[in-house]
């Protein structure tokens, strides 16, 4: 249609104006839509599994677990746990693995869908800050509790992620309950 035509047709036609006048603004609603979707409705790079590269950490992470250490001092509201390892590679993957993990929570994307505590930390992660801090070994991870249901979600990740780096694989592969009745 040329745009002479065009013009011609919409001079025509009230209904047709206010039809192309919408369609001019669909774009823009989309655009809006967006930009202010909450951070949890943005998952597109976080959906499904996590990568491989994540996958494989974890895996060699709990094949090796006896190489990493781990420190958690309980606060009142959540938890400080220091995680470091004294072999490199298991230290550079422990930064990576913390950092990502942290993203993928925040987005709302889901974690071991199949375990209850994971769920449950996915739905509660408004209600948790995570600082997390490179040290030389690994991380500092400061983990508060904004309300009385995020506590006791924080805590119980600490409890789980305790069990993982003594236990290795034992740990990881079983189901934890949820905390928040």
């Amino acid at each position: 249609m040329s745009s002479t035509h065009a013009v011609s047709w919409l001079k025509n036609d009230r209904a047709k104006r206010a039809q192309f006048k919408a369609m001019k603004t669909i774009p823009f609603l989309l655009l809006f839509a967006a930009l202010t979707l909450p951070a949890h409705a943005q998952r597109s790079k976080f959906s499904g599994p996590p990568p491989a590269e994540q996958r494989e950490f974890i895996h060699t992470m709990a094949e090796r677990h006896k190489e990493i250490e781990r420190e958690v001092k309980m606060t009142k509201k959540g938890y400080t746990a220091t995680t470091t390892s004294k072999s490199k590679d298991l230290a550079a993957m422990l930064k990576k693995h913390v950092a990502y993990m942290k993203a993928r929570v925040d987005s709302g994307a889901n974690v071991r869908h199949w375990d209850p505590a994971f769920t449950e930390l996915v739905k509660y992660a408004d209600d948790i800050e995570v600082e997390v801090k490179e040290i030389k070994n690994g991380v500092e991870v400061v983990v508060t509790g904004k309300t009385e249901e995020g506590v006791k979600v924080a805590k119980n990740h600490a409890k789980i992620i305790n069990g993982f780096a003594k236990k290795g694989m034992k740990a990881v592969q079983r189901e934890h309950k949820a905390v928040v009745k």
